[in-house]
């Protein structure tokens, strides 16, 4: 069915290709991996614990989804006036959100559509700022871990949280 016209999908041109390219880009994520997590997959099967991507906030999962749909096609939701308009009216009002009051529920404004504008914005932010190779690498530090854990000579074991991942590829924390 055809998303409605006021909707964030509906008011672009070719909403079909933004919705394509926006779930193949969650299958693509999803399916990352490193040797081990494969050969995790092949013995316990398809666990979501050996599916790394998943320990991400979902503000960066559907941000990556949201940033490449505007990647492949003009009418990508980055691309269209909305989100960036909201964007700018909610940094001028002083109200954009710490990233860490966007880690699961939605935000009070946008609502059910802050996962997707603060995530892609965050997204092609980064892509700008690093270039698109880093934001690749960031992506793939989630893969080489198939439990969000890491070895450190100093300290032994930590958890990997995506603030930490973070700092392994930009070498700064996400506050920064």
């Amino acid at each position: 069915h055809n998303p409605s016209p006021d909707s964030a999908l509906g008011s672009g041109r070719d909403w079909i290709r933004n919705v394509l390219s926006h779930e193949m880009t969650h299958i693509i994520t999803s399916n990352f991996g490193s040797g081990f997590t494969y050969f995790l997959r092949s013995v316990f099967g398809n666990n979501p614990a050996f599916y790394p991507i998943g320990y991400m906030p979902s503000w960066m999962i559907e941000g990556m989804a949201t940033y490449a749909e505007s990647q492949l096609n003009e009418g990508g939701r980055l691309n269209t006036p909305d989100y960036p308009q909201m964007l700018k009216q909610i940094a001028a009002a002083g109200k954009l959100p710490h990233w860490t009051d966007i880690w699961g529920d939605t935000t009070a404004w946008p609502g059910p559509t802050s996962p997707y504008m603060y995530g892609g914005a965050f997204f092609d932010f980064l892509a700008r700022q690093y270039g698109k190779e880093k934001v690749r690498e960031f992506m793939k530090t989630f893969a080489r871990y198939p439990l969000p854990l890491a070895v450190t000579k100093k300290s032994g074991p930590i958890v990997l949280t995506a603030h930490h991942r973070f700092k392994m590829v930009f070498d700064k924390g996400l506050s920064a």
